[in-house]
């Protein structure tokens, strides 16, 4: 149902930008700083940053005097860093998992020398595709590494939950060439925990860095 879901609204999307006055296609690529925090009855955990990669493409559909609806399709890597040492043992694990997603921003653009400073924010729709955990341990003398795929799907011996709802802010700037620089920051808006969690809840975000190009409108 969810992924139906996405696909539709992805359909209304494209819908709307090809019947748009002056629609702008894009794309963009950069990395994102992601981490996912934990809580529970004891308190929240949070982890290191992990690099991934952030790239896909947009449609910028103006509405009103110097308003868009920015909608995307977008691969990111989210995940995690942790890192436990004590005495000469230490473990080191790294959490990736590649998603899918749909945000739909509502962006404002003001004027300045030779381009626009933009904000935004909007919702966003995600999809995990798969995922893995890289654990390294130590004890001094020997390491050894490990790797455990992330099950995926809504059964209560599942890992991870697929449908991701999160909010999105942006800000950056935009040259009058179409060139971009932007950066945002996504946060998990759902528990992604399967199964009955109580009142334990693990949640991704990431701040993204990229640089991205609106093609040129037709005469």
């Amino acid at each position: 149902m969810k992924k139906i879901l996405t696909l539709t609204v992805t359909l209304i999307i494209i819908a709307v930008a090809v019947k748009a006055q002056s629609p702008r296609f894009g794309f963009n690529s950069g990395i994102a700083l992601a981490n996912m925090s934990y809580k529970d009855e004891d308190g929240k955990e949070k982890s290191d940053s992990r690099i991934g990669l952030n790239a896909g493409i947009m449609v910028d559909i103006p509405i009103g005097h110097n308003l868009s609806i920015q909608p995307g399709i977008n691969f990111i890597q989210k995940g995690a860093k942790e890192k436990e040492t004590e005495g000469t043992y230490s473990m080191e694990a790294s959490t990736r998992i590649n998603y899918l997603e749909v945000p739909v921003n509502f962006v404002y653009k003001a004027p300045v020398k030779k381009g626009h400073l933009f904000i935004g924010a909007g919702p966003s729709a995600g999809y995990a595709l798969k995922g893995n955990v890289k654990t390294k341990f130590s004890d001094g003398q020997t390491t050894e590494t490990e790797e455990n795929k992330i099950y995926i799907g809504n059964k209560d011996d599942d890992d991870l939950k697929p449908f991701e709802l999160s909010m999105n802010v942006l800000g950056g700037y935009e040259f009058n060439s179409g060139f971009q620089i932007a950066v945002n920051y996504n946060r998990s808006l759902n528990n992604l925990l399967t199964g009955d969690t109580g009142s334990s809840s693990l949640r991704n975000s990431y701040f993204g860095i990229k640089i991205g190009y609106l093609l040129r409108k037709r005469n």
